[in-house]
């Protein structure tokens, strides 16, 4: 293949996130959807061990909101979680 043909690709760097109280650059995740997972399995393993499934539908459905509603992101200097 010849040299002409190649595209010159430019590479965008993502902007690092940023904290809007602190405006330090030390952020990082807050969330893991494994410990989640975790935490569903063990709360169906729980209910279904004591015969109380319907409460492990419910549990879940409450982790599932929690997991969706806490802000992703975590500044390291002074803790605030943002988007």
């Amino acid at each position: 293949m010849p040299d002409d043909d190649l595209i010159d690709a430019e590479v965008v760097e993502e902007d690092s996130k940023r904290c809007p109280v602190c405006e330090s650059y030390d952020v990082g995740r807050a969330k893991s959807f494994a410990a989640y997972l975790v935490l569903m399995v063990a709360a169906y393993g729980a209910a279904l061990a004591v015969d109380q499934t319907a409460a492990a539908f419910f549990a879940i459905a409450v982790l599932c909101v929690v997991y969706y509603v806490t802000p992703p992101y975590r500044c390291h200097e002074c803790g605030a979680r943002f988007d």
